[in-house]
């Protein structure tokens, strides 16, 4: 089931930005190249493209979550850490992600992720494959997150 169209209803703005100028805890909206074709993806960033070896975008599908269910991720991340972001002059919202080195990353998806390993909600796509990047204002304010 896809709760695309639900979380759309949550996006308050949006900000065009360079791919690789996606940020650990940004939430964003592009187009991804597949073999089935151009689809929009919209995603809660896990990594920086640039700082990755093999220039990939790891990430959490929004569109297989459902709004409890991404609630309850944001508390498995650690009683949900939002912080404000200034970028391009905007206040974004933005969701704080640990692991700033191998091993606590490597901790985060194995801990964490592996939780949610029957919804398939985590990614990895080609940096080559991203285009029409947006960064979100995603509204956590809503009724059923309530953060």
């Amino acid at each position: 089931m896809s709760f695309l169209t639900t979380h759309r209803r949550n996006i308050i703005d949006t900000l065009t930005i360079n791919k690789n100028q996606i940020e650990p805890g940004d939430i964003v909206e592009f187009r991804y190249k597949s073999k089935k074709g151009n689809k929009l993806e919209i995603v809660l960033a896990l990594n920086n493209i640039m700082k990755d070896s093999e220039k990939k975008l790891h990430a959490i599908k929004l569109e297989n979550m459902s709004l409890p269910l991404f609630k309850r991720l944001l508390n498995e991340i650690g009683n949900p850490v939002l912080t404000t972001d200034t970028r391009k002059n905007k206040e974004i919202t933005k969701v704080i992600l640990d692991g700033d080195t191998e091993t606590q990353r490597q901790g985060f998806y194995t801990n964490t992720l592996k939780k949610f390993t029957r919804e398939n909600i985590y990614r990895t796509y080609l940096e080559k494959n991203i285009t029409s990047v947006k960064l979100v204002e995603y509204n956590f304010k809503n009724k059923q997150l309530g953060l």
